[in-house]
């Protein structure tokens, strides 16, 4: 017959045990789930602007660039809401600033259609390119404009008009050769 261990030492030993109510849920190791898993998950976190959540999948394994059925991606979800700090972390891992949805709709157009002025600024840096046309020839001042977001239309058409005035050059890039700064 087996003898039991005192009962002492089993209250020591699960006193010392963190419980498992302290993780917060961002520090969770992630099971073992097909990338298509982590990738829908990733675009939930992207709609609800689940930071921490989207990092956390990213780091598991969840495509950077991985589109949903309309060709979305995470970065172009970010730049709808104007989340900067998930448009600058999606940077640092290399998403595409260039890619275009199914309907050719590019990441600063998402921007753009929401208002966010500042997350254009923020893309524009990062090279996303003002004069890119969607599928219905519509840029990002264009639809800036349809949505009526006055003030993210008149610096998009500036930036279209220095890019158009320099050629190949981003406007990014000409208003760094004059020492300006373009988003703040």
């Amino acid at each position: 017959m087996q003898q039991r261990k005192p009962l002492k030492k089993n209250l020591q030993a699960r006193k010392q045990s963190k419980p498992k109510a302290d993780i917060l849920p961002s520090e969770r190791p992630i099971p073992y789930v097909d990338r298509q898993q982590l990738n829908k998950a990733l675009f939930h976190a992207s709609l609800t602007r689940n930071n921490a959540e989207i990092m956390r999948l990213i780091k598991a394994g969840a495509g950077i660039d991985a589109t949903d059925k309309k060709g979305r991606t995470a970065l172009m979800y970010a730049a709808h809401d104007g989340n900067i700090e998930i448009c600058k972390f999606l940077l640092e891992k290399n998403a595409n600033v260039t890619a275009g949805d199914n309907r050719g709709k590019t990441v600063l157009m998402y921007a753009a259609n929401g208002g966010h002025t500042e997350t254009c600024g923020f893309l524009l840096e990062h090279d996303a390119n003002a004069m890119a046309k969607d599928n219905n020839d519509w840029t990002a001042f264009k639809y800036a404009s349809f949505m009526d977001r006055t003030k993210t239309a008149k610096f998009l058409k500036s930036m279209e008009l220095l890019e158009a005035a320099f050629g190949n050059k981003t406007a990014i890039a000409i208003l760094k050769s004059f020492g300006k700064c373009v988003s703040s």
